[in-house]
């Protein structure tokens, strides 16, 4: 394991374990805003990096269509369950590669309509 995640293994066990809590650890490498920050990074390159958001993207897609309306009101909804899990930094973070992706999906459809249309 290389030594920058050993020397991070603290930071994440002690507060699971009840040994500090997480600004009393934190405080030890950073500002807690700065953990919570790089937390939320984390989380969200890991669900860029395993395709959750293409699988959210594209359920969004699947049942609300590709009405302006109805994408942001799918957006929203996404927002507001993730929101109900974790801080809304990491929300934010999590909704921008999924709003990527929706965008990324919408124009491969375009692409698509314009090919079958002989454009």
């Amino acid at each position: 394991m290389p030594l920058m995640i050993t020397a991070l293994m603290p930071a994440i066990l002690f507060p699971f374990a009840g040994v500090l809590d997480t600004k009393q650890v934190s405080a030890v490498y950073w500002n807690y805003i700065s953990m919570l920050m790089l937390g939320t990074f984390l989380m969200a390159e890991s669900v860029e990096a395993c395709g959750l958001h293409r699988r959210i993207a594209l359920a969004i897609l699947s049942l609300l269509g590709r009405s302006e309306a109805l994408l942001l009101l799918g957006s929203m909804l996404v927002a507001w369950k993730l929101s109900m899990f974790m801080s809304n930094t990491a929300t934010t973070a999590m909704m921008l590669p999924i709003i990527g992706a929706i965008i990324e999906s919408l124009r491969t459809i375009q692409r698509e309509i314009d090919r079958k249309n002989g454009r």
